[in-house]
Parts: C-alpha cells; structure tokens; sequence
C-alpha cells in the first residue's frame, strides 16, 4: 500500500473500524497529499500509517473474532468490525476525493417482497430476529447511503432550472 501510494497508483486508502472505547465509527486513512480529518455524528477520521493492526481491528467480526487495539492520538482504542455503526460508508471515499463511486453491496438493495408475506405469519424464530438485528448492524448503512446520494445527485442536477431526472455526475457518482 506504501510502495503504491508513494509511486502515485493508489492516492488514498481508507480502513474503517467500530471503537468499542469510544463508542465512534473510525475511519483510518493514509493519502499521498494532505487530507483534513473529519469529524461527524458518530464517525471521525484519523490520519494514521496504515498496518495490519488496522486492518484486523476493521475486521474482527464481534463474538468470532476479538476486539483489536489500535493507537488513536497516543490513546489505546479498542476496534472491531468495521461496517458496525457504519452510518454513511460511502463518505470517506467522498471525503478522500473520489468523484465516482462504485458500489458493491453484499445484501439485497430491496428484499421486502410484500407480495411474498403469509397473511398470519407465525411468531419469529430466534434466528429469524438474530439474521434481522445482524442485518441492521451489518447491511442497512449502505442502502441508505446510497439513497442519500441519490437524493444527493438527483438535487444537485436540478440546479434551480426546473425539475429534471438527470443527475450531472451519473448513476453512482457524487461530487465532494
């Protein structure tokens, strides 16, 4: 990642992690120009080298894998999975200077199917309410990031000029 960024072929990368200690969404990142952090509800930036200790913290799933300590500003920050509390993913490659975005989501955009529902359904089982808090932890973020940046797209084309289906960056791009 080191040897790409310093020869121009990667010019930013992000890794992003849950902190327990905190309670925020932290989103590691490393640019190969000066990028200030940022900081939301939830969710803060921290310009770090980034390592393998990143990387196992943004992917150590909870109650698999154990928590990951990780240096924040000199502090011990306790990290795990990296898509919990992932209120806007598609925001740090935004904030890293992306100006297309592809998105490659790893649920159903739409799953709700009420044409499928049993008029009285039965009660749900215990895995059917676990897959349902998993997916809330896991899944739901991106959907709604992704329609918020079609929302996004769709106000900015409009641009004062009347009401228009077009968006000026394209299906899946947004500007900073």
């Amino acid at each position: 990642m080191r040897h790409n960024l310093a020869r121009g072929k990667l010019s930013a990368l992000a890794i992003t992690a849950s902190g327990y200690t905190s309670g925020e969404h932290l989103t590691f990142y490393q640019s190969d120009r000066p990028i200030d952090p940022w900081h939301r509800f939830l969710r803060r930036a921290v310009p770090s080298a980034i390592g393998i200790d990143h990387i196992m913290a943004s992917s150590a799933i909870p109650f698999v894998f154990p928590a990951r300590p990780v240096r924040v500003h000199g502090q011990v920050e306790w990290c795990g999975d990296g898509s919990m509390r992932q209120l806007a993913p598609i925001s740090p490659a935004i904030h890293l200077g992306a100006t297309r975005v592809l998105v490659i989501g790893t649920g159903f955009h739409d799953d709700t199917h009420p044409e499928k529902r049993e008029e009285d359904p039965p009660h749900p089982s215990l895995a059917q309410v676990g897959g349902h808090a998993l997916s809330s932890i896991f899944l739901d973020g991106l959907s709604m990031d992704v329609e918020r940046l079609e929302r996004t797209n769709f106000l900015l084309s409009r641009g004062g000029q009347g009401p228009s289906r077009s968006s000026p960056c394209g299906g899946w791009t947004c500007w900073p």
